[in-house]
């Protein structure tokens, strides 16, 4: 559990500094904050991150496609999870206003 902590915090923050923020920040800008958006693009990243950081961590680049489509559902599942606390937490619209 240790060195789920270890690994994970920091590499969660890292992805939410580089990634996270400007995209809502952008979001923001262009008047598209909505919950909808935060959790499409918070699933993409967790995604994308969750396969770059199990090849980081088992060195297996070569995988079968079912496993990297099995990496990827998690990472999304996570992805959305953690949009949606996201916009739980800071009051992200459902909806634009106009």
């Amino acid at each position: 559990m240790f060195f789920t902590y270890l690994i994970g915090v920091p590499v969660g923050y890292i992805g939410m500094a580089v990634l996270g923020w400007p995209l809502v920040a952008n979001l923001r800008r262009v008047n598209r904050l909505t919950v909808g958006a935060v959790c499409i693009v918070a699933a993409i990243i967790g995604a994308l991150t969750f396969m770059a950081l199990s090849i980081a961590l088992t060195g297996k680049v070569h995988v079968s496609w079912h496993g990297r489509l099995d990496q990827a559902g998690l990472g999304l599942w996570m992805g959305l999870l953690a949009g949606l606390i996201f916009c739980g937490i800071t009051g992200v619209p459902l909806r634009r206003h106009r």
